[in-house]
């Protein structure tokens, strides 16, 4: 089963957000990011990439009110409403909520532990 962990000084930050955050049913989104890519053209007509990778997983606080309570994406910890849009991946644990300077920060789940 797919698990989200939440540390307590990212606990504090979401509490805070949602706290202050306008709208129904506020809580955390949970996704993966994949890369961005541009392709423009050179005076020659030679095609010139631009691929930016960003961090896999991205967070943001919203309110999902057309999510419902007992969608199979919806969960709770520790109280915080969480949307997963995600399928796990074979091997995947879950995911860590942290803070990284001073904002809300994603990582994988690598271990049990």
């Amino acid at each position: 089963m797919f698990e989200v962990r939440i540390r307590l000084d990212a606990r504090h930050i979401i509490e805070h957000a949602i706290a202050n955050h306008e709208g129904p049913k506020a809580g955390l989104m949970i996704h993966r990011q994949g890369p961005a890519c541009d392709v423009s053209r050179a005076q020659d007509g030679s095609s010139h990439w631009k691929v930016e990778r960003p961090h896999p997983w991205a967070i943001q606080v919203g309110s999902y009110e057309s999510i419902p309570d007992d969608d199979e994406n919806i969960v709770f910890v520790d109280g915080v409403r969480i949307w997963l849009p995600l399928m796990p991946r074979p091997g995947e644990l879950g995911v860590m909520v942290l803070v990284r300077e001073g904002a809300l920060h994603v990582e994988a789940i690598t271990s049990n532990c």
